[in-house]
């Protein structure tokens, strides 16, 4: 993959000029728009909306945000006005956009680790780039370097979809196979709740069947998508909130690196 990168830096990147995109661009994957986050690039002038369900602060994007998620009306056509549009694959949008007259791509993430979230993005968005060679690979050794950043024996961490309340009630599911959980169960750093399902509700009789040292974390993004904090209920229970924490990719990665040091 990463001789694939470079082939694709070489025949796309020009060696001159500040990093940009070649053209208009409507970025409604929640992968693509952090990337295009991570390489400054949510002010180009061809970057011609996002998805207002892209973990993206007002502050860092001021432009248009396309509502509607995985429901698109005919309406959107016109503001697309042909322009090429990069968004989270499903079968609703797929169908949406086939046999549309203008470009479109869909990032399917099911199942994938963040580091081959941002491969598999990379590789879509680099030829769509002109004179970004420095800041993709600044971003790769960025990456490079995250990948090194584990724990230093293996944890036992239930990660859950929202924040653990100070009377220490959990929300309802576990976060068993996805994203950021499966890199941390396939390189082998943590035990977790036992499930093959992305999403499971807990069971009373299953976490009562865990030793007493297992760790439980309550995952969430923050309402701007700026706040980034770690709080500690007791010796058990834990929250984060961290931008992005449930979007697939960059941000992920960068979750990982903060619950390793945090934990």
């Amino acid at each position: 993959m990463k001789l694939f990168l470079s082939l694709i830096f070489c025949l796309s990147f020009s060696a001159w000029g500040d990093c940009h995109l070649k053209h208009p661009l409507y970025s409604l994957a929640g992968p693509s728009t952090t990337i295009l986050k991570s390489i400054g690039l949510l002010g180009d002038k061809n970057l011609k909306g996002i998805s207002s369900f892209n973990p993206i602060s007002q502050k860092d994007y001021s432009g248009p945000r396309i509502g509607g998620g995985i429901f698109l009306s005919r309406r959107e056509e016109k503001v697309f006005n042909g322009v090429e549009v990069i968004y989270d694959h499903s079968r609703e949008l797929d169908r949406y956009f086939k046999g549309r007259e203008y470009s479109s791509v869909g990032i399917d993430s099911i199942g994938m680790t963040p580091h081959l979230v941002v491969e598999k993005v990379l590789s879509i968005l680099t030829p769509r780039l002109e004179g970004c060679e420095t800041e993709v690979e600044n971003l790769l050794k960025k990456n490079a370097d995250l990948k090194f950043i584990k724990f230093k024996r293996k944890m036992k961490i239930i990660f859950f979809l929202g924040a653990i309340s100070k009377e220490k009630r959990l929300p309802e599911l576990v976060i068993g196979n996805d994203g950021f959980v499966t890199a941390f169960k396939q390189t082998g750093q943590i035990e977790t709740y036992p499930s093959e399902l992305n999403y499971i509700r807990w069971s009373q009789k299953i976490l009562k069947s865990l030793s007493s040292d297992f760790l439980y974390v309550g995952i969430s993004e923050p309402k701007d998508q700026k706040e980034i904090s770690f709080k500690k209920l007791d010796k058990n229970h834990f929250n984060i909130i961290f931008p992005g924490a449930l979007t697939p990719g960059q941000t992920q990665l960068e979750l990982m690196s903060y619950i390793v040091k945090n934990l």
